[in-house]
């Protein structure tokens, strides 16, 4: 089956996988991995790992919301952490709960590896660099937070949000807060803002199982769109992603009152939305197509570039 079926049939989705597939080039873009392809391991999502937590502590904590009803993770994490009687045990407890229980990686990750050789995660798991080990017999170098020169992110994976390595990880508010002073407009270091800001500016990144629900680096990309006039960047995500269905369903709402036009711009507006902050979402219908495209990808990598050479008007 080819690519573009397995794809949301939209005029714009279409145009950003064209310009994807145009403009790949494996020294410049760099994958940033979300929570989504670590679900099929047997690792938790945030309201799953929100869920062990409160049993494995035995701590009654409800989540707390956001305005629009949503949940917000970080600030339930607080919440946990403060009522915690031994709260030195607090990442412990969280490493704990996010250990893979299906497979160390999935083919996912076999496809990721043989794509690209530099990754970014706000995970703090090991899949990547296993799968990275099995496919290249070595190591991976890793950096925490940042790496402070882009010439040396090859052969790399920074562990944007922490790792259990470091027994460290962003998950309550006061850590988002710390490290996104940008967005909290509270004392902390920007590290992490710092290193996020040269890539935007510099390489191409393409957002994988990540869905922005992530509000600090939702508002801190938002950010650096005001202020730089950036490359393109990629987001893939599926059809069932919180903001695109929220579109679709006030699209079809305005479709079954004969609201055609303004169905049509409800729709438009989840593509417009991102390339806003000069990310291009790419919709798609079924989990595969992600595997499928760093095959199509990496088969696109190892193609050598064809010399050009000045036409001298000589016949040889």
């Amino acid at each position: 089956m080819e690519l573009d079926n397995y794809i949301i049939d939209h005029e714009i989705n279409k145009e950003n996988f064209n310009r994807l597939i145009e403009q790949f080039d494996k020294k410049n873009f760099i994958p940033f991995i979300g929570a989504g392809p670590s679900v099929p391991t047997g690792e938790p999502n945030w309201d799953e790992l929100f869920k062990r937590m409160k049993q494995s502590l035995k701590i009654r904590v409800n989540r707390s919301k956001y305005s629009d009803g949503s949940y917000n993770y970080p600030k339930s994490f607080s919440k946990l952490f403060k009522k915690m009687n031994d709260k030195s045990k607090f990442f412990e407890e969280v490493f704990r709960n996010i250990e893979p229980t299906e497979t160390s990686y999935t083919a996912f990750y076999i496809h990721l590896v043989n794509t690209f050789d530099s990754y970014i995660t706000t995970n703090y798991d090991t899949p990547i660099e296993q799968a990275y080990l099995n496919q290249k017999g070595q190591k991976i170098r890793r950096y925490f937070f940042t790496c402070y020169d882009l010439q040396n992110l090859s052969n790399s994976i920074v562990y944007l949000h922490g790792h259990k390595d470091i027994n460290f990880a962003i998950l309550k508010e006061e850590d988002y807060d710390y490290f996104y002073p940008t967005v909290s407009k509270k004392s902390g270091i920007p590290i992490l803002e710092d290193f996020l800001e040269k890539v935007y500016t510099k390489n191409t990144m393409i957002f994988i199982g990540f869905s922005f629900t992530d509000r600090y680096t939702l508002k801190f990309f938002e950010y650096l769109a005001t202020k730089h006039k950036s490359r393109n960047h990629f987001l893939l995500t599926w059809e069932m992603d919180r903001f695109y269905s929220a579109h679709q369903k006030r699209a079809e709402e305005y479709k079954k009152i004969g609201e055609k036009e303004r169905a049509k711009e409800e729709e438009q507006k989840y593509y417009q939305d991102f390339i806003r902050l000069n990310i291009y979402p790419i919709v798609y219908k079924r989990n595969i197509f992600v595997e499928r495209l760093l095959e199509k990808l990496e088969r696109k990598a190892q193609i050598p570039e064809i010399e050009s050479y000045p036409i001298t008007g000589e016949v040889g």
